[in-house]
């Protein structure tokens, strides 16, 4: 387990004040990159054995919305390694204790020379000792969405979006639903599934899908190919 504290800045909120699904993102993020480079296995590490960790989903809980000048600490967990996959935790605790955030995600491990899934070695996982913070947030690879929809626009990927792994940082997509969510739509579950890779210059499609319960979000390709999907309720 790895935990690193902050407080909530003006720079990581929205219009409403809260902290939007893409800074919460984004503090995952920063907290598996903090872990991997405190246990020796980070950035340049990965780039010089020639693999790197892509997240393929994640499922987000939030209970309360965090808000600007709250001290919180950020934590991870390994869970559990299975073939090329490996399930990783997260959590966002308040002083008192509380959980507004809580995550499970699920990364693959490839070979950045051919962009293909490898098996995971005891010397890939030796950092990383696995235990579960809690049991009741399951990842899925797939999610199904109402073929009912909308297009909300199309958007171009900027340079600015894209990460050390060459294509279009994840906490992006989140950034662009801001733009498509109705203004008073408020969520508590969140699941997400990145499909493929999408590269600057690339045109984004986006669409609304009508559920049941909730709002579906998907991002496609100009050849029509699905590059993210969320589900929010």
């Amino acid at each position: 387990m790895f935990e690193y504290n902050t407080v909530v800045g003006y720079s990581r909120l929205n219009r409403q004040k809260q902290v939007p699904p893409h800074e919460i993102v984004n503090y995952m993020q920063d907290c598996t990159t903090f872990h991997s480079e405190a246990v020796g296995m980070g950035l340049q590490y990965m780039e010089s054995i020639g693999k790197a960790w892509l997240l393929k989903a994640y499922h987000i809980v939030q209970e309360e919305p965090v808000k600007i000048g709250q001290k919180i600490t950020v934590g991870t967990s390994p869970a559990e390694f299975r073939g090329t996959f490996g399930e990783r935790q997260f959590y966002i605790r308040d002083e008192a204790g509380n959980y507004p955030v809580r995550a499970n995600s699920l990364w693959i491990l490839i070979d950045t020379a051919v962009r293909s899934p490898i098996r995971i070695t005891d010397e890939d996982k030796k950092a990383y000792p696995t235990e579960k913070v809690f049991e009741d947030i399951a990842v899925n690879r797939k999610l199904k969405l109402s073929p009912e929809r909308t297009e909300k626009g199309v958007f171009p990927v900027m340079k600015t979006y894209i990460d050390s792994n060459g294509h279009m940082n994840n906490a992006e997509y989140l950034r662009l639903i801001e733009e498509i969510l109705p203004e008073d739509f408020r969520w508590k579950n969140m699941e997400i599934v990145f499909h493929k890779e999408a590269m600057e210059g690339e045109q984004i499609h986006a669409f609304l899908h009508h559920e049941p319960e909730g709002l579906g979000i998907s991002f496609e390709n100009r050849q029509g190919e699905t590059l993210t999907t969320i589900k929010m309720q």
